[in-house]
């Protein structure tokens, strides 16, 4: 009689063992936890940290990298000797960078070597970049007056915080082997001249003297110092026209002074100097 007892208890007992059991051998229902290096359902990275900008946010979400983008207006720039020329840099956040964004210039031959000749300078090194936006920096690029190159690189390097994105630009130079001296006429129709001095040049280097006038011709006046040999001709009348120009290619070292023939004034104060290519 007492076994007959028995069986429906131990029946009821089995039925409450699975009623409502959250188990021992792991649900699918397990919670994330965000830090702790190992990606969790929901989470897309974990980097055993819950910062933010670090390429996984505090919920353990991929962030997309800061990116900058160098960028510069000419990448080709064709010039001649005895030229100052403008170059304006753009750097270009996206996303989520912003900061400052360091700049150095630089100047090089075809052997990737510094020309020193030429010379680069930036109106600001260190630039602010709005998150996501845009700022930049104005270079002057100087190159003299005497050919000690006629190609070069201008290169700008770029160093921040940012983890991707083009870090550098360049512009690729030429210059021709000439340079050219500019006059034009007063109101009273006389010549109007640079500042007083000499400008030194190259032989075997072109000098162009160019009329900037609108209406009138010009006709230049050349003369050899008297220890110096005459590296120039003078220009026959009725000379240049507006926009043209008079132009010398010295064959020999030596010193000339110049001035407006016509129509003048007559002056001592302007003078070339021809070199030897160094």
């Amino acid at each position: 009689m007492r076994a007959l007892l028995l069986s429906p208890v131990l029946g009821l007992s089995l039925v409450a063992c699975t009623v409502g059991d959250s188990g021992g051998g792991g649900g699918d229902d397990v919670a994330a936890t965000c830090g702790n290096g190992t990606i969790d359902p929901n989470e897309t990275c974990d980097d055993r940290n819950t910062a933010d900008g670090d390429g996984c946010s505090s919920t353990c979400q991929t962030e997309a990298t800061p990116r900058l983008d160098v960028s510069v207006d000419k990448t080709t720039l064709a010039t001649e000797l005895a030229t100052t020329n403008m170059l304006t840099v753009t750097l270009t956040g996206s996303d989520g960078f912003g900061g400052p964004v360091t700049l150095a210039p630089s100047v090089l031959d075809a052997a990737n070597a510094p020309l020193t000749a030429w010379t680069i300078a930036l109106d600001k090194t260190t630039v602010d970049v709005p998150v996501n936006g845009t700022a930049t920096a104005v270079a002057t690029l100087t190159i003299p007056s005497e050919n000690k190159g006629l190609a070069a690189t201008v290169k700008f390097d770029a160093t921040s915080t940012a983890g991707t994105g083009t870090f550098s630009a360049q512009t690729a130079v030429t210059a021709d082997n000439q340079l050219t001296i500019g006059v034009k006429l007063d109101a009273n129709g006389q010549c109007v001249y640079p500042p007083a001095g000499t400008v030194t040049m190259t032989v075997n280097s072109k000098i162009r003297f160019l009329n900037q006038d609108q209406t009138s011709r010009i006709t230049i006046h050349v003369q050899g110092d008297p220890n110096s040999p005459n590296n120039f001709d003078h220009q026959p009348d009725p000379g240049s026209a507006p926009g043209t120009a008079y132009a010398q290619t010295p064959t020999s070292t030596g010193n000339v002074q110049w001035y407006c023939h016509s129509p003048g004034p007559t002056v001592n104060n302007l003078r070339v100097s021809v070199v030897a290519a160094q």
